[in-house]
């Protein structure tokens, strides 16, 4: 009885101990919040290298809030690529409520060769420099002391051996099987790239390569084969800030399309409402090209060809939005042969995420292609083997696929604690 006493005693005090301890910590925390600091909400939803935790923990001195209502500057973060296959970060900053027309932009451009702590590195620099004019006048400027560094750049010249061309190369492979199945699938592609001010010059090439083997039974064994391969290139000239023009060739060589060899070239021009250089936020953009190729096709195709020349066209238009509510962005191309206007295509493409209300967002995703346009098709037609393998291409008068999703948030609007425990 003596020891279980003691025991339950010691258990007691145990437990008395960590509560008092927890408590203390909770209004440590909760003595330390910055109540009267400025509320900001991150929208990194289009910036891959954004590190929500990594940016909480560098920038303790603001309350992140989960809803952009309760914010009072809103940080809309983006991210391109650079004509060397960098990245260029847009960090768009948003005043609200006393803040409210007090707007900013910070760009930064960075290497293809840095590393993703690299990237975050500078993107948590250029958002301490664009929130300390918001920062400067709460309460919270008490906590901010800026530094600079030395650096002397006298003399110092950015030399390219390499004149702003860049190169990539990769070759991946995937297989797999079983006793009665077995699998191969090859990728191989090359590019080359050249963006300044003025040009975008690009040349690629690509292929592919699947073969499988199904065993049936002892007397039934079907092996089938994919290939494709393609190159093209193009040339782009800028025209001014709101035109451009270019030339665009293409070779293709496709199996699955009964295609033997296709040769295309085209000439367009684009129209941009907005100027280019606000194109990390907004664009709308009106677009033409015309050209012709000549096509060679693997077997005969429903139409009594082995080989053609056509000439063709296409006109489209194009919107990407960003801004505090959310994103959008949208296509829309129709094309035809000009030797025949009922043999025509239109693609309807569009990816939408909404910030309804508060809490609430949308999103979704639709492809849709209305085909008229299927000149490869092969007489013969496919096998029920190549239908469920999906050998070849089949006639069709549309296509599409789509997405969505809705999200309902409730609870605390403060999101600034990073506790990173069991987080795989």
């Amino acid at each position: 009885m003596i020891k279980n006493l003691i025991l339950f005693s010691f258990f007691l005090l145990l437990s008395f101990f960590s509560n008092a301890q927890i408590s203390n910590i909770d209004s440590s925390k909760t003595s330390n919040l910055l109540s009267d600091g400025l509320k900001v909400y991150m929208d990194i939803g289009n910036c891959y290298y954004c590190d929500f935790s990594f940016i909480r923990k560098e920038i303790n001195y603001v309350n992140y809030v989960r809803d952009p209502k309760e914010s009072q500057v809103q940080v809309i973060i983006t991210e391109t690529s650079t004509g060397s296959g960098g990245k260029e970060f847009n960090l768009m900053f948003i005043g609200k409520k006393e803040f409210n027309g007090n707007n900013d932009t910070l760009k930064q451009a960075c290497s293809v060769n840095n590393t993703f702590d690299e990237n975050r590195i500078e993107i948590v620099r250029n958002l301490k420099m664009g929130l300390m004019r918001y920062v400067m006048k709460t309460p919270g400027n008490i906590l901010i002391e800026i530094n600079a560094k030395n650096y002397s750049a006298e003399n110092e010249k950015v030399e390219d051996k390499w004149k702003s061309w860049v190169y990539n190369l990769n070759l991946s492979g995937y297989g797999n099987g079983e006793k009665n199945y077995n699998q191969l699938q090859l990728w191989y592609s090359a590019s080359a790239s050249k963006v300044t001010p003025n040009w975008k010059i690009n040349f690629y090439a690509s292929g592919f390569y699947k073969k499988s083997k199904y065993i049936f039974d002892d007397t039934t064994i079907i092996r089938t084969y994919q290939r494709s391969y393609d190159f093209g290139h193009s040339a782009v000239k800028s025209l001014g800030n709101h035109w451009s023009t270019g030339y665009f060739y293409t070779l293709i060589n496709n199996t699955y399309n009964n295609v033997k060899l296709i040769n295309n070239l085209k000439l367009g021009i684009e129209y941009n409402v907005f100027p280019y250089d606000q194109s990390a936020s907004k664009l709308i953009t009106f677009r033409y090209k015309i050209g012709g190729g000549y096509n060679q096709y693997i077997d005969t195709t429903i139409y009594d060809k082995i080989n053609e020349l056509l000439l063709n066209h296409s006109i489209g238009m194009g919107v990407n939005y960003i801004t505090k509510w959310g994103s959008a962005n949208a296509a829309l191309v129709y094309s035809n042969y000009l030797y025949d206007f009922n043999k025509n295509n239109l693609n309807f493409y569009s990816n939408v995420n909404v910030r309804l209300f508060k809490g609430l967002s949308l999103s979704c995703f639709l492809y849709l292609s209305i085909i008229h346009d299927q000149l490869s098709l092969p007489k013969e037609g496919a096998t029920y083997e190549e239908v469920l393998l999906q050998q070849h291409q089949l006639a069709t008068q549309y296509s599409y696929n789509f997405n969505f999703g809705i999200t309902y948030t409730f609870g605390s609007i403060y999101n600034n604690i990073v506790n990173p425990r069991f987080d795989y």
